[in-house]
């Protein structure tokens, strides 16, 4: 199945899930979250405002202390769509970005630079689906493909363990996460 066809089979599955059958998937995926000794030892967390059928993490985020940034999808200076992080301190003050997802105001803050990720710096990366090896289905547009290819820290899938596949197929500019977290298991992807 190409990325298409599987982008619109996941799209319905995801349309299906039970509220009730989500809020309890997000709590597991919070607590499991906060286990995880990668996210516990990250100075900077470059974390996702959840959009509906992503595992929703704001809970554990807001209770953390730790130095949040979110990502506001804009273009590069060639038209290239790019990601911007931006530090939180609150999700109240978000606003829309071009692509309609919540995101700090890039108005009122200076966005992250590269200097600001190190090794220890952590990304949560959310996905439609992933596969066992950390390859994702995104949304097509790449735009944590071309962030991630120079991301220096650790990065951490994160989905329902229902939309964790045997295989994902790929393009020669996707870039896997080194790890995947869902409400059942943390999975260590070996390089």
């Amino acid at each position: 199945m190409d990325k298409a066809a599987l982008r619109r089979l996941v799209r319905t599955q995801r349309r299906q899930l039970p509220a009730e059958a989500r809020a309890a998937a997000d709590s597991a995926c919070c607590t499991a979250l906060g286990s995880c000794r990668s996210f516990r030892a990250a100075p900077l967390v470059l974390a996702y405002y959840p959009l509906p059928g992503e595992p929703n993490l704001l809970h554990i985020l807001a209770e953390s202390g730790k130095a949040l940034a979110f990502p506001y999808s804009g273009t590069d200076s060639k038209g290239n769509p790019q990601l911007y992080f931006y530090p939180a301190e609150s999700f109240t003050a978000f606003v829309p970005d071009p692509m309609g997802i919540p995101a700090p105001n890039p108005s009122v803050c200076r966005p992250c630079q590269p200097q600001d990720f190190t090794r220890g710096t952590l990304c949560l990366v959310p996905g439609m689906a992933y596969d066992t090896h950390g390859n994702r289905l995104g949304y097509g547009k790449g735009y944590y493909d071309r962030f991630l290819s120079t991301f220096p820290g650790k990065t951490i899938g994160v989905c329902y363990d229902s939309f964790l596949l045997p295989s994902i197929p790929t393009d020669p500019q996707d870039v896997a996460v080194q790890a995947l977290l869902t409400q059942l298991r943390y999975i260590e992807i070996k390089g």
